[in-house]
């Protein structure tokens, strides 16, 4: 009995395992290896050496925090009843994994609380490999931003606040992040003499106040010699681009989504200011990119090979036409054919406008 139960068991796990890729929606994985890259051309150009371990860390850190967002979102929308049982599209409408019966909600729990330790893993070995508490920082910050996204009580989505962060997660907390990972140790930015700064360990009472203070005084002191960088600005600059072409895949994919959203209460952006609107927000939202590009070359905040980067929004204007399209449709229906060009040429506009982004800083150094 006990044998057929563990037979049962492993069975199930190995399925699993072998659903996990399209559960989780793994081949979007590429959006957030991109600005992981950003940051550290960044550091290249700069002329630090990239260390490919720490690299590998970056990446595999910003891809188990992804698929924990994917799989939390897929759960909690299932429970709020955002993702009614339809046919699986490929780029918006969650993974269906919960309505066709792939998964119960339990294990799609346990599958967020597995993701949830490895990114904990991961980032417990990145800090101790670089030395560091600021990257532990922005690794906390970014988890807590990212499953909040959907998770209850917060579920900023559904406050009109989840494409702004978005934005911010996968444009300058990750380019920060990656950049810091790479320049870090090599710049001395990361302090490891806090206690020579008057500290007495042999005084108990002095050892628990060192041992509280020392984390906080170190993140402090890292935060500030990463913001007095001579490419700080330049940084910052290439993690908004980056952070608002995450956003246009993020709209466009909302738009589809508008009806089961406001149906189930997720007053997402485009919820909350209608298809119409929405179309001028992404439009808007490509434009600020070009423009950004544009301006950064000129002024020297990018290398001047960017401009070739420009090249890469021109889908993103089929894109919007697609979506206004929709959007003056009396029917707007989850699934049109429109719907899935319009998220594809979202997808591709940001994959290689980032990349071209990235081979700018490459290639400049």
């Amino acid at each position: 009995m006990e044998s057929r139960r563990l037979s049962s068991t492993v069975s199930r796990a190995l399925y699993i395992l072998e659903t996990f890729p399209s559960i989780s929606r793994a081949i979007f994985l590429v959006g957030s290896v991109l600005p992981v890259l950003l940051g550290s051309s960044v550091a290249y150009y700069e002329g630090f050496r990239i260390s490919p371990a720490s690299l590998l860390l970056s990446i595999s850190q910003i891809c188990f925090i992804h698929l924990l967002v994917n799989v939390s979102n897929d759960y909690y929308d299932y429970r709020m009843g955002a993702d009614p049982s339809h046919e699986i599209q490929p780029f918006s409408g969650g993974s269906q994994a919960i309505q066709r019966g792939i998964l119960t909600e339990k294990e799609m729990a346990a599958i967020m609380l597995a993701l949830l330790g490895f990114v904990s893993a991961n980032a417990v070995i990145l800090a101790l490999v670089r030395q560091s508490v600021l990257v532990a920082v922005f690794v906390v910050l970014g988890t807590a931003l990212g499953f909040s996204y959907s998770a209850e009580p917060v579920c900023l989505a559904k406050r009109g606040a989840g494409e702004l962060v978005t934005g911010l997660c996968l444009g300058p907390l990750a380019v920060m992040a990656s950049y810091y990972v790479q320049a870090g140790t090599q710049t001395g930015m990361i302090s490891t003499g806090a206690a020579q700064k008057g500290f007495d360990s042999t005084n108990t009472g002095v050892s628990v106040r060192f041992l509280l203070w020392s984390p906080v005084r170190q993140v402090f002191d890292e935060a500030s010699a990463l913001a007095a960088g001579p490419l700080f600005p330049s940084l910052i600059w290439s993690s908004i681009i980056i952070g608002i072409l995450i956003t246009t895949i993020l709209v466009i994919n909302e738009h589809p989504d508008c009806d089961n959203d406001r149906a189930s209460g997720k007053m997402n952006l485009i919820a909350r200011i209608g298809r119409r609107k929405g179309t001028w927000l992404l439009a808007g939202l490509y434009i600020t990119g070009l423009v950004l590009l544009i301006l950064g070359a000129v002024t020297g905040r990018l290398p001047r090979s960017v401009g070739v980067a420009t090249l890469g929004l021109l889908p993103g204007i089929t894109a919007v036409q697609l979506i206004d399209k929709k959007a003056r449709s009396p029917r707007a229906v989850l699934g049109d054919p429109e719907y899935t060009r319009a998220g594809a040429l979202g997808f591709v506009t940001y994959c290689v406008t980032g990349s071209l982004l990235i081979l700018s800083w490459l290639l400049g150094a």
